[in-house]
């Protein structure tokens, strides 16, 4: 398999990175610190596409691949995580409507959802005791270590009751389908780690050059060489295994689920690790909010736990290989 990218491919990458160079990046640092983004962002971002990416276009969406999608998210992700991850989870529901939904439910959601007038969730984790509340309603804003700019609330739902046609797809598999959600949604987060470590690497690429030390610039010193080497070598494989997951996902391989696991242990670790050496790399700088490096480590962490924690991708990589080997 060759991961080189096609023109097309080059240009989906090109696109989200010049967006989020021009709408998210200069904000970032701003988003973060107020807890917020303003919806209009969100809605630019669904006028280029970027609200259904592989919602099919009979639905309204831009009808791309999983591939098409890391690209993305990776792209977005170099201007910041939190924004990138907050679209890719609108996504995974968009496509989940689209998919699971009847005709009904599809007329009703989907339009806003590619518009982004609509705002998806999915909730996931669940607490280890109930509430008082009746019906829907949401907790207060909790307050994070990463992942700011995007605000997180509970979600309470008791007794909470919805008309037969809300249903999405048929009763008794919503299991099924919140699981072939996450594969896609690992990919995703994955993406979305690997744009900000990316970033992180070039903070300190860059810092390296100007930073003195000892009367020249500290990227003349071979232990600094050295660590620039293994990261910039850690960003290609991690991108090169991403890639090859979102391909078996988008072609239906049968190791899809197990790829998509390993794809997010793998790359959510290593690029968390590439983003904290970035910071060391910037020494006591690197700790400063100016300097953009100590948000992306903030981020990234939560990146090792959403979409089911590293531990379980684990667990479902040591559970296929035993399935495999026992047949």
């Amino acid at each position: 398999m060759d991961f080189a990218l096609s023109e097309e491919q080059q240009a989906v990458l090109d696109m989200a990175i010049d967006f989020g160079a021009e709408a998210i990046a200069p904000h970032a640092l701003a988003w973060d610190a107020s807890e917020n983004m303003p919806r209009e962002t969100l809605e630019a971002a669904a006028a280029l596409g970027l609200a259904a990416i592989y919602v099919p276009e009979e639905d309204g969406g831009s009808g791309l691949t999983r591939l098409d999608a890391t690209l993305v998210f990776e792209g977005l992700a170099m201007a910041c995580p939190s924004v990138s991850a907050f679209l890719s989870i609108h996504n995974m529901v968009a496509w989940m409507v689209s998919s699971f939904g009847s005709q009904t439910l599809k007329e009703r959601h989907l339009a806003d959802l590619c518009a982004m007038r609509k705002i998806a969730s999915y909730c996931l984790t669940e607490p280890g005791s109930g509430s008082d509340a009746d019906g829907l309603s949401f907790g207060a804003m909790e307050k994070k270590m990463g992942w700011r700019a995007q605000p997180t609330a509970q979600v309470i739902m008791e007794n909470c009751a919805i008309d037969a046609d809300s249903l999405l797809g048929a009763e008794g598999d919503g299991f099924r389908y919140a699981m072939m959600g996450l594969d896609g949604g690992r990919l995703n987060i994955a993406a979305a780690a690997l744009g900000g470590a990316q970033s992180a690497y070039d903070k300190a690429l860059a810092y390296a050059k100007d930073r003195q030390a000892f009367g020249r610039s500290i990227d003349q010193f071979q232990s600094l060489q050295f660590k620039l080497a293994d990261m910039h070598t850690t960003l290609d494989v991690a991108r090169c295994y991403l890639r090859q997951a979102a391909w078996k996902l988008d072609n239906h391989a049968p190791d899809a689920t197990r790829a998509c696991a390993m794809a997010k242990r793998y790359v959510t670790d290593s690029c968390f690790a590439v983003a904290n050496e970035a910071l060391q790399i910037h020494g006591g700088y690197g700790y400063l909010t100016d300097y953009g490096v100590e948000k992306i480590v903030r981020d990234l962490r939560v990146h090792q736990i959403l979409e089911g924690t590293n531990e379980i991708m684990r667990v479902i990589i040591s559970r296929s290989v035993m399935t495999e080997r026992d047949q």
